[in-house]
């Protein structure tokens, strides 16, 4: 909208008093003022779309960020000198636009008189002040997002230096009649983020209750939508295994991700990321690795390959696909070994839906398995509980799919209790698992306390 298009409308209403005389005049001044009516309504029409369109591409790119943040990407804490001038000039097109909107919604009141056509004005209006407001939110979700304050880093001779870390304390109960119920300390780790310069950042990660040394990479970042990786870390396979477990929505990881996952879940190798940003976000990711799991050496000549898509074709929502090919590692005769599969997820509004499906051939023998998933979470009013989110997952699991009867099933039912985010959260999840074959009394349930920092 702008004053261009009021005034003339604002003119014709003074000449009304003068034309009385003539009854051509009148509808030529009426028919005047339904063109510039017209004219007013699609001026905001225009207005509104420009601004939507503006906010869904911005939090396209602040989910994406998020997910980068919760994922094992180093530097994702720090929003790019790019992203944040962009921020900046639309927070300054917001802040005008939100005066011209409050001065020309006054004007437009007084001056149009009261008909269907001002309601819906009235209508749009509002619509636009509720994209103003949620635009002003997203911009300072993202400002928070920047660079971690000094007194969170730890002080290094050059560069930066980030430490996080968590604990998970795990009580574990079975219904078996066998069965035996315990208190474990699952995970106790430390991890340390640093950046160098604008090309090289790097992450150690050391778990202490068990496996030792985790992570250990350096991340180059030639160019703004290229960066390569090596050193030891998760392979690009499976979302749920690549999800962090202080992100995890249950207690453990499904079945398939824990039985297909690569020796104790990381390997030595290299791997290559290239980032489009348009018309579709998607994330392209190769690597080459020894096979042979953290801290081993390969024992064969043989590598193994890697390579995942990530596709973000609309607002919430994620598709991805896998696929691995190599060898076992074995000194004499290594078999070969391939698994594929793909995951979608969906974000809407405070809940999430998903699911993921993947396949393996080892050694001629093939696995499969798949789980869907559902989670919502709403605030309360507790002090202390401020976030409650019900879960449910349902998994399908078959061990050799050349074999009758040997598939497993399994519901868990959760709840997550967030005291303070990921950060201070309480979960509790009770397991129904399921036999095709001779079906037993196995169920189990599991609470689970992490404390991060």
């Amino acid at each position: 909208m702008s004053k261009g298009i009021l005034m003339p409308l604002w003119i014709l209403l003074l000449l009304i008093p003068c034309t009385k005389s003539s009854a051509q005049d009148f509808s030529a001044l009426f028919k005047e003022m339904d063109r510039v009516e017209q004219e007013l309504k699609q001026q905001i029409v225009e207005e509104k779309s420009q601004r939507e369109f503006q906010i869904e591409s911005l939090r396209a790119e602040m989910a994406h960020l998020k997910e980068a943040g919760s994922g094992d990407s180093v530097n994702s804490t720090v929003i790019s000198k790019e992203v944040m001038e962009r921020l900046s000039a639309l927070e300054q097109c917001v802040a005008v636009l939100d005066a011209k909107f409050t001065t020309e919604s006054e004007y437009l009141e007084r001056t149009l008189p009261a008909s269907s056509g001002n309601a819906e004005f009235e209508a749009l209006g509002d619509h636009l002040r509720n994209l103003i407001h949620e635009l002003k939110k997203t911009i300072g979700e993202a400002a928070a997002k920047k660079a971690p304050a000094s007194s969170k880093s730890v002080g290094v001779k050059h560069g930066s230096l980030n430490l996080r870390g968590y604990i998970q304390g795990w009580y574990d109960h079975s219904f078996a009649d066998e069965g035996k119920s315990t208190f474990r300390l699952k995970r106790a780790r430390a991890s340390l983020k640093g950046k160098l310069n604008e090309v090289t950042t790097f992450k150690f990660m050391v778990g202490f209750a068990s496996l030792g040394l985790l992570d250990a990479c350096v991340d180059l970042r030639p160019l703004p939508n290229t960066s390569f990786r090596i050193g030891q870390f998760k392979p690009p396979f499976s979302t749920d295994w690549l999800t962090s477990s202080s992100k995890l929505t249950f207690v453990d990881r499904s079945m398939i991700a824990n039985k297909t996952r690569v020796e104790k879940g990381r390997d030595v190798g290299l791997q290559a990321c290239y980032r489009i940003k348009t018309p579709v976000p998607m994330d392209l990711t190769a690597g080459v690795f020894n096979g042979a799991g953290m801290t081993v050496e390969d024992q064969n000549r043989d590598k193994n390959f890697v390579f995942r898509g990530v596709v973000r074709p609309r607002k919430g929502l994620e598709l991805t696909g896998n696929y691995y090919t190599g060898k076992t590692n074995d000194a004499d005769a290594p078999e070969d070994l391939s698994k594929w599969g793909g995951s979608a997820r969906f974000a809407f509004s405070d809940g999430t839906v998903g699911g993921e499906y993947i396949g393996q051939n080892k050694r001629d023998l093939e696995t499969s398995g798949y789980f869907a998933v559902g989670a919502y979470s709403f605030q309360t009013q507790n002090r202390l509980f401020k976030e409650v989110e019900p879960a449910v997952r349902y998994e399908h699991y078959d061990p050799n799919t050349d074999a009758p009867d040997d598939a497993l099933s399994r519901i868990t039912l959760g709840v997550n209790i967030y005291l303070d985010g990921h950060y201070t959260k309480l979960q509790v999840n009770y397991l129904i698992n399921g036999e095709e074959a001779d079906s037993v009394d196995d169920n189990e349930a599991f609470a689970e306390v992490q404390i991060a920092f």
